[in-house]
């Protein structure tokens, strides 16, 4: 049996790809070896989706995140007074669009 080091699924020993998600089951070439670079290091054509085994798609949506947060809570203060404020909601739209252009980017 021959294990994916992409997905970990078991294939058999003849298989040149995996059943699973497939990957080549053996060595790449060195054309497929150092497809993309993560801050320098070349990285495996199946790792291209991850940096430091993060997620691409993970910090700009989290980021996104705290943003849509910070505005939200600024927001509700600034209902508790006697102005209300707009730009709040310029940074709730900028989370939104942070996020959704993650989401885009991994497709």
């Amino acid at each position: 049996m021959v294990y994916c080091t992409n997905c970990g699924k078991k294939n058999p020993d003849d298989a040149e790809k995996c059943s699973k998600c497939g990957e080549p089951l053996h060595a790449p070439s060195s054309i497929d070896r150092a497809v993309d670079t993560c801050f320098g290091e070349p990285r495996r054509r199946y790792e291209r989706e991850a940096c430091f085994g993060i997620p691409s798609a993970i910090l700009p949506i989290l980021f996104g995140g705290f943003i849509i947060l910070w505005g939200i809570s600024f927001l509700l203060q600034s209902m508790y007074h006697v102005t209300f404020e707009v730009w709040p909601i310029f940074v709730v739209v900028l989370g939104l669009i942070i996020i959704v252009a993650a989401l885009f980017r991994r497709r």
